[in-house]
């Protein structure tokens, strides 16, 4: 399977970051990876955007992500996402800079090894572009795969390096495809962070995903756990400032 992850906010500690940030992923299984190349040269000719270059989201109204984002939705495939309040993290250690990066990412990683051992694949998990990439990869391999308390934890808490082929930066194919990542962090990120002029958000584009948050494996229903988990701990839902229905729907 691959798994195409996108961050979104900015996790910087000191004041200069988002309310929140976190990481938006898309779980494909192999035979999914075609129709969703399909999808993509259709979304580009609806739009009359070139095939070969990716699409970012940010630049787009709300109309244009909307419709898109509802046609991601029609296809109903596996969605995963951190959602991370920056202010509430207490750890010295993830206020330093680019550790609470790892450490959240790595929860993805996990999700997205779940989905894989669950479908009987091996994961690919091809990030987008980003400064803290190689240090992640390092500390996926090096800290936590043999660190015996990370290890000893119930086997739906660790990730399953048995499934875990590679975590890298998308290649220039993958790029096209990590568009849809892209669609779900622009979605996260204006559903949670006030935009600079009115200070409001927008969950429009999140809910529309709703039912394509992945619920978890089979032998493991827990949506919280691997579809839409929300950090640091059990962080209470009324921090949420307009509460999205997508989180409502499995945070309520």
């Amino acid at each position: 399977m691959l798994a195409l992850v996108d961050d979104w906010g900015n996790p910087s500690p000191t004041g200069a970051g988002t309310d929140w940030f976190g990481f938006g992923a898309l779980f494909l299984k192999e035979n999914q990876i075609q129709r969703m190349r399909r999808l993509y040269a259709g979304i580009c000719q609806r739009i009359g955007r070139r095939q070969d270059a990716p699409l970012h989201f940010q630049k787009f109204g709300l109309d244009r992500k909307y419709h898109i984002t509802k046609l991601i939705a029609r296809v109903n495939p596996a969605v995963s996402i951190m959602a991370v309040r920056i202010h509430a993290i207490r750890s010295q250690k993830l206020q330093q800079r680019g550790w609470a990066y790892r450490y959240y990412a790595k929860e993805i990683i996990r999700s997205a090894s779940h989905f894989a051992a669950d479908c009987g694949e091996s994961a690919k998990i091809a990030f987008h572009r980003h400064k803290y990439l190689e240090d992640l990869e390092d500390y996926i391999r090096d800290r936590l795969q043999f660190n015996y308390q990370y290890m000893n934890q119930p086997y739906s808490k660790r990730i399953d390096y048995d499934r875990l082929v590679n975590v890298y930066s998308a290649d220039d194919d993958e790029e096209l495809l990590l568009s849809f990542a892209d669609c779900i962090a622009n979605a996260c990120t204006t559903a949670l962070n006030p935009e600079k002029i009115w200070q409001q958000v927008n969950p429009v584009c999140l809910n529309l995903l709703s039912d394509c948050i992945w619920e978890g494996p089979s032998y493991d229903k827990n949506p919280r756990l691997f579809g839409i988990q929300l950090e640091p701990g059990n962080i209470p839902v009324s921090a949420i400032r307009e509460m999205p229905d997508a989180v409502r729907r499995y945070w309520e």
